[in-house]
């Protein structure tokens, strides 16, 4: 079972290392402190926002209403919703979650961006990856 492998970034290694500590370290903090119930609004309509942006994004994609099969045509039309998605992810990864709802809301959001985060769990796969996939796979279902 490797432990890592040649094509894997220290930027994407960081990102997901980052992402378990936050998580795990964010919900000991919302588990303790349940006064904190409506903390979270905007980061789930940050991430609801997100979300929909993503939908418009993947109709461009085979399947989707809007689909264009031109890649390089493809690219240059998701551009301005790609534009979006990087406002709402800046002001997303500023504010903790701080409860379960938060917790989820985030979850869902990586995984509907990322679902192949889940195909990464299986033996054979890098351990970060294998981590990080079954956090946020359980973290989606609640």
């Amino acid at each position: 079972m490797p432990k890592a492998n040649a094509t894997h970034t220290t930027g994407r290694r960081r990102f997901l290392e980052q992402l378990a500590t936050a998580s795990i370290a964010s919900t000991q903090i919302a588990c303790a402190d349940a006064h904190h119930a409506n903390t979270d609004a905007k980061l789930i309509a940050l991430c609801h926002r997100f979300d929909a942006v993503q939908d418009e994004i993947l109709s461009f994609y085979e399947g989707g209403l809007r689909y264009v099969e031109d890649e390089a045509e493809r690219d240059r039309l998701i551009e301005p919703f790609e534009d979006q998605q990087a406002e709402l992810l800046e002001a997303m990864c500023v504010l903790r979650a701080m409860t379960p709802e938060g917790h989820v809301a985030r979850a869902r959001t990586f995984v509907k961006w990322w679902p192949h985060a889940l195909l990464k769990i299986g033996p054979g796969n890098c351990w970060d990856e294998r981590m990080v996939g079954s956090l946020v796979r359980d973290m989606a279902a609640i």
